[in-house]
Parts: structure tokens; sequence; C-alpha cells
């Protein structure tokens, strides 16, 4: 219709060939159809001739009435003037049995055509002096429907009209998506929950590790980025069970946090998408995680994370506020599968291509991205992604101790405060060995006194001087390391 708008003669035609080309017959197709020269990719080729008649019979009735919508006319003026007979003859009274009924749709017809100056020129013929309350108000409402008139037909009204309608369309399919199917027929009867983990029952026959161990997928949710913001949600999987438990915030939830996983708080009440949700206090919930684990709790138990440096230090330092670090010793150590696929996966290159979703889409062919940031929802996606890829042994071999963890969260905030006094060495050396700097109580002016006093050599023995217990270096003796040092040092004498 659009490419034959105003020629009824054309439109008539193309609308006859609709039956033809989907029974693969295009000797009647426009400039449209382009199976003409290479029919043999048209993917829907209709045979049934009894449904052939039928339908051309049907499209023959739309063709002969071409004219009378060849024209693409818009139906707003109509949809316009309606609105404006209703304002002036409220259907909420029943005025069609009166003369009033007349003279209020004639001054509908006048508001449409030259607007509320219509009134003025009544009173004109009349011989009515107007009121000054009637002027002032004619001209307001004929100014403000001009401007609008004005606005309306400009480029930047009209992408923004474009914009707001695509977002509520981005809403109404994420309302639909979260609310699920509120009215189809037999939706009550015929909807079947969707299970994308049917196969984990399986998984057990597929297990290499020693009866001993027991492996903790786990995944928290917290109310922003920094390390100082509460947890909202903690959910595991063990086996075939699951636990998940929300937590009621006691800061403010982030915008971008909310908008990443759907969770906000008014007051102390917990929000999923608008829904209110129940939710417990921090230790209460680090209660119930805890019960979680010892009713699962084996010799050996390790708890697996994505990006495990976020999870593991937020749950620790909750575990630490709570004053429960031996309650969870049940935790033999900890894991990140992060490590685990880069390795397996070194082929892969590229920003977020290691992203819980974006390996989920690749390798398990889930695509549905709306779920994701879900705390139970991503570890059940990480169970089987693991169990695919069949890393479960080197969770095992690439695992970090619970006592370690422990020391190095305790530990965090008295290794930052020192880093401060190595800030010269930023860019210099690497992170890690910034750390270890720190947890050696070496500062810059400690490394600057060295090579006053003693030298090259005295920052030399300084970095790598041996532990008693393990033999190591404390530091490092990476000469190249030592040397970008020593040359920091010597630059900022």
């Amino acid at each position: 219709m659009e490419q034959n708008n105003g020629n009824s003669e054309e439109l008539a035609a193309a609308i006859r060939s609709i039956p033809q080309h989907i029974f693969d017959q295009h000797e009647n197709c426009g400039t449209w159809c382009s199976r003409k020269q290479n029919s043999d990719n048209q993917t829907v080729k209709l045979q049934d001739l009894t449904l052939f008649v039928k339908l051309e019979t049907l499209f023959n009735k739309y063709a002969n009435n071409a004219s009378k919508f060849s024209t693409s006319a818009s139906s707003q003026a109509n949809e316009n003037f309606n609105n404006i007979a209703a304002n002036k003859a409220p259907k909420s009274r029943c005025l069609s049995r009166s003369s009033a009924a007349d003279f209020r749709i004639a001054d509908a017809v006048c508001t449409k055509n030259v607007g509320e100056s219509s009134i003025l020129n009544i009173q004109q013929k009349l011989n009515i002096t107007p009121g000054s309350y009637t002027s002032k108000y004619v001209m307001q409402y004929d100014g403000k429907k001009a401007k609008r008139s004005d606005k309306i037909k400009t480029k930047a009204y009209k992408k923004r009209r474009i914009e707001l309608s695509k977002n509520r369309e981005k809403l109404r399919q994420r309302n639909e998506k979260t609310e699920g199917v509120m009215y189809k027929s037999n939706c009550g009867i015929n909807s079947q929950e969707i299970n994308l983990f049917s196969e984990t029952s399986n998984y057990s026959q597929m297990r290499s590790l020693p009866d001993s161990t027991v492996i903790v997928y786990f995944d928290l949710e917290t109310c922003g980025l920094y390390r100082s913001d509460c947890i909202l949600q903690i959910a595991a999987v063990c086996d075939n069970f699951e636990f998940n438990v929300y937590i009621t915030p006691t800061q403010k939830i982030s915008s971008e946090s909310t908008e990443i996983t759907g969770l906000h708080s008014i007051g102390d009440e917990l929000f999923l998408r608008n829904t209110k949700i129940i939710s417990l206090s921090l230790k209460d919930a680090l209660l119930a995680f805890l019960q979680f684990l010892k009713t699962r709790q084996r010799l050996h138990m390790r708890l697996v994370a994505h990006n495990a440096k976020f999870d593991v230090s937020r749950l620790l330092k909750a575990i630490i506020s709570c004053e429960m670090e031996k309650d969870f010793s049940v935790i033999t150590s900890f894991c990140d599968t992060l490590g685990i696929f880069r390795k397996t996966f070194s082929q892969r290159k590229g920003p977020g291509m290691f992203k819980l979703s974006t390996l989920a889409s690749d390798i398990l062919k889930i695509n549905d991205s709306h779920n994701f940031h879900e705390a139970l929802y991503d570890v059940k996606i990480l169970k089987k992604l693991v169990m695919i890829t069949q890393n479960e042994n080197e969770i095992v071999n690439q695992s970090k101790k619970y006592s370690d963890c422990l020391t190095d969260e305790s530990q965090y905030d008295i290794i930052h405060s020192k880093l401060k006094n190595l800030v010269l060495l930023k860019n210099v050396v690497s992170e890690p060995l910034l750390k270890k700097m720190a947890l050696e109580n070496i500062s810059y002016d400690i490394l600057q006194d060295s090579l006053e006093n003693g030298g090259e050599v005295a920052v030399i023995e300084l970095l790598s001087e041996k532990c008693v217990i393990t033999g190591k270096p404390k530091v490092t003796s990476y000469k190249k390391a030592i040397s970008k040092i020593i040359q920091n040092l010597k630059e900022n004498e």
C-alpha cells in the first residue's frame, strides 16, 4: 500500500498477485518480488489448489475495492474532532435527545476549523460585546494551540516522540517477561515451567571428584560495585540443592545496580522488579547460608564463583563484620572460574568474552540476557558451564584456602593504608608486588634510606630477603622488577 499510494490500479494488481506469489507463480508479481529470477530460494511454497482458489477469492474482494483505500489517509484529524466533540458534548450526559446537542456539535466544528476565536465571531454577529475574560481566554488558548502546532512539526519533537514510543515498547516487553503470560486461551491449563537445567540430575554420572569433596557454586548481588556496598542477595547450588536469600538493605541501592539486578528499596523493604520480597538481616542470612553449607558438609567443601575476587571479598567482609569466622570454617577453599575458563578457552580474545552471559550464549546457546544478574540464575548457569567443560578437577587444583582468604581480607584495610606509602611505585611494578612490600612494612622512605646508606645492594637484600619457614623471598628476587624500583628511587632522590 505504501508503494502504490494513490494508484488504485497498481495496488489492485499487487493484491491479486499475493496468492500467486506464495504458490510460486511470479509472472504477475511487481518490483517488490525478489523471487522472479531465483525462485528456488523461496522457503514458503503452498501447493493446495483448494486453498489457492479460496485465497484468490478473498484477495480479489480487496482488489476490487482498492480505490477505497489506495489513498493512505490518516484518521488523526477525525480522532481530533471526535475528542473536541466529546469535550463539548460529554458522553456522561444524554444530550442526543435535546436541541443542545446540535449547538454543541456545531461549536465543536467551529473550534476545529477556526479555533476558540469562533466564540468572538459569534458574539460579534449577535452584537454582543465580549467580556475581558472571554477575550483573554481566546487569545491564550489559540496562542498555545499555534505554538503547539508549530512545535509538533519540528524534527526534534518527532524524534523525541519516536524515542518515547520505543521506550514504552521496551518497558512493555520487559514487564511482559517479568509478569509472564497474563491472558491467553487456556493459559492456566497449558502453562509449563521451562526448566533449562533439567539435565542436572545426570551430572552426578559425569563427576570425577572423590566423595570427600563437595563443590558449592555461589553468587552475590550487592547495592553497588564498591567494597563498602552491602549484600542484597546470596544464592548457592550444591548438587541438586538450591539456596537463595535476600537481605534487607542498609544502604541506598544505586540506580546502576537497580538497572542491572532489578532490585530496589523503599524504606526497609526490598523489591524485585516492583514486587515486594521477603528479606532478612545480614546476620540471619549468613546463619541460613551456614546451615545450608553444614547440611552439605563433607571433608572438603569448595565454594566456587565466577570472578570470585568480587564475591569472596564481600562474603568474607560480611562474615568478619558478624564475627562468624570460626563458624564458616566448614569451607575448605574458594575458587574462581574466571581463570579456569580463560585457560580452557585461551583462543577467546577481547573485552567481555568471559562474562557469564557471553559464555552462556556461545557455549550453552542461552541468549536470555534479561535473567542474568539474578544470583540463583547465575549460579545455575555457572554450574552448567563447569559441568559441560568438565573443569571440576581444575577447581580442586586452583583453589585458595579459606584461612588464607580470611587473612587477606582481615589485612586488607591495613595493606590498603600502607599502600599509600608506595604510591610513587604504582605504575612501576605490579599491584601484588606492592602488597607484598606493604605486608613486610616496606615503605618508599625505607627504600630510599636503604639506597642512600647501603646503595643498590642494600635495596636488593631488603627485597629479596628469604622467609625462614618457606625459604622463598619475602617480596621478590626478580631482577627486572628490582632494577625498576631502584631506577625510580634514583629519579626521586
